[in-house]
């Protein structure tokens, strides 16, 4: 909990969650447990710089290839041919590699272009494929995530396609018994949220890397896997946490 969800809660005012947040400030939800970080740079080239997690310095920070465009009307448009980010080793394992074996990852995106095999995102430990999780696009357009746990390999494929210039939540998480992903246009709090059709329980590998490091030098990307299948959309904002923030019993 950061200082001013701690002022807020003294005074008897809502404390600001991710079910409540107004997604126009980081520094509201953004707290030892929850990293958010919004794209505010309207300089094209720039990296992002979020807050939270329990995170400093250069952890913080989304590295940009690509040139990608400055912020606009609150997103910045990926090109689909070479932008990307990449995070810090450290960023991972602070985040997904927690004791509780429970995170969740949240990419608020508009626009995709709904090529085969564009990655929303591909973490990797090293050896690759030892421990990691990929998501990219099939060439229905269905929204996939392959993954392996101890080097136990899962798949999980949603029924519905992703639309073009629809607005979207991708979502990934843990509750420290489960792995899920789904998809949603309105922000999702439960697992309800999401339509049938849209979400996949995962029947083997349960996210739970706890103690692990997603190591690998290249494999640590948003919207590509390295460098290929570079994902064409606008990106508003990524959040992530140490904490299951979907139940899952609703």
């Amino acid at each position: 909990m950061n200082i001013l969800q701690m002022m807020m809660g003294a005074c008897g005012v809502e404390e600001i969650t991710w079910e409540n947040w107004d997604e126009t400030s980081e520094a509201t939800l953004a707290s030892d447990d929850i990293f958010v970080c919004l794209m505010e740079n309207v300089n094209a080239g720039g990296d992002e710089t979020g807050r939270g997690g329990g995170l400093t310095g250069a952890d913080l920070v989304l590295t940009q290839t690509g040139n990608i465009a400055g912020m606009s009307d609150g997103h910045r448009t990926l090109d689909g041919t070479d932008d990307y980010f990449t995070v810090t080793t450290a960023f991972l394992d602070a985040l997904i590699a927690n004791v509780n074996n429970t995170w969740t990852i949240i990419l608020k995106v508009d626009n995709i272009t709904l090529n085969t095999d564009d990655y929303f995102l591909f973490l990797n430990s090293e050896p690759v494929n030892t421990n990691a999780f990929s998501s990219p696009i099939t060439a229905t357009d269905k929204y996939y995530m392959t993954t392996y746990q101890n080097s136990s390999y899962d798949v999980g494929t949603t029924t519905d396609s992703l639309q073009a210039a629809t607005e979207y939540y991708i979502c990934i998480w843990a509750d420290g018994t489960d792995m899920r992903m789904g998809f949603t246009t309105t922000r999702p709090t439960k697992w309800s949220d999401f339509g049938e059709n849209d979400r996949v329980l995962f029947g083997t590998n349960t996210g739970a890397f706890s103690g692990l490091t997603f190591d690998h030098a290249t494999y640590r990307t948003f919207f590509s896997a390295a460098g290929t299948g570079c994902l064409a959309a606008d990106f508003y904002y990524m959040v992530m946490s140490k904490t299951c923030l979907i139940d899952n019993d609703l």
